[in-house]
């Protein structure tokens, strides 16, 4: 009988909440460390360099205008890319990404960037939960699912430093 009290209570919307908001968390923090990283490798680490040649025009004045707006503002204005900001990166940066890449996102691009869009849906639902559209069983699954599909954990930046020795 406790074990099921135990399962019954687990298995919550509160706690399913939880979880879900740390996957995503989880996923938009390392996510847009990698994508910094790729970018510096591939334009420089200058402004000048990854910052106006790697971030789409939109990206930036989004960034800085959200910058420029924060009473406490962050370091640099690439801390201000909101969840979506990735897949445009990533969309104008695919070629220098490719060697970071595992072969199955390297292979599947417009897979990955479809997913990245459905993600950010996903993650609007858990992070405005006043709209009243609270996320469905099947995000549930998209997410655990694209979690295993991205595998932040087998992307090989140290193949990108080596690239960009050479």
């Amino acid at each position: 009988l406790e074990e099921a009290k135990a399962y019954c209570e687990l298995r919550g919307e509160r706690i399913a909440l939880g979880d879900m908001y740390e996957w995503i968390y989880e996923i938009e923090v390392e996510l847009h460390k990698y994508i910094r990283w790729i970018l510096l490798l591939a334009h420089g680490d200058d402004e000048a360099g990854w910052w106006k040649h790697g971030v789409p025009e939109q990206v930036r004045i989004a960034c800085q205008t959200a910058r420029e707006s924060d009473p406490d503002p962050a370091r640099d204005a690439f801390c201000y890319t909101n969840f979506i900001h990735p897949k445009k990166i990533l969309d104008a940066n695919w070629r220098a990404a490719l060697p970071a890449l595992p072969a199955r996102l390297a292979q599947n691009k417009r897979e990955f960037l479809e997913g990245l869009e459905q993600l950010n849906g996903i993650r609007n639902r858990v992070m405005h939960p006043c709209k009243g559209m609270p996320p469905s069983e099947d995000n549930f699954l998209f997410v655990h699912g694209f979690i295993s599909f991205m595998s932040l954990k087998e992307w090989r930046l140290d193949l990108l430093a080596g690239a960009a020795s050479a």
